[in-house]
């Protein structure tokens, strides 16, 4: 497991309901845009990894969570390039993305 999510770091997540309708789908979608999408991230100061979600139960739900070192380095990415890679993300769902921050509090490894 890579240790990118130490306590105080920012997951940023966004939920939504795919275009796709199996995971396999899904998969191809993201090929599309994630070089274009990561391309922008990798660029941000503070930004840690990005991880895409299918629902085990074929809902076709999805999340996809990005991690930021702080919230300060994430906000600086709101207000740069974020439009970009979040309308990359809005390409390949149903309706725009609902989207959260959270701070990590306690974790347990193994």
């Amino acid at each position: 497991m890579d240790d990118i999510m130490n306590q105080g770091v920012v997951g940023a997540l966004a939920f939504g309901k795919a275009k796709a309708k199996t995971q396999e789908e899904w998969a191809k979608d993201l090929e599309r845009i994630w070089d274009r999408s990561t391309g922008m991230l990798l660029k941000q100061k503070g930004f840690r990894g990005l991880r895409a979600f299918w629902a085990a139960d074929g809902s076709r739900d999805t999340m996809v969570m990005g991690v930021w070192e702080t919230m300060d380095d994430r906000m600086a990415y709101e207000r740069s390039v974020s439009p970009g890679v979040q309308g990359a993300f809005d390409e390949i769902l149903q309706n725009p993305a609902r989207r959260q921050k959270f701070i990590l509090v306690r974790r347990t490894v193994n």
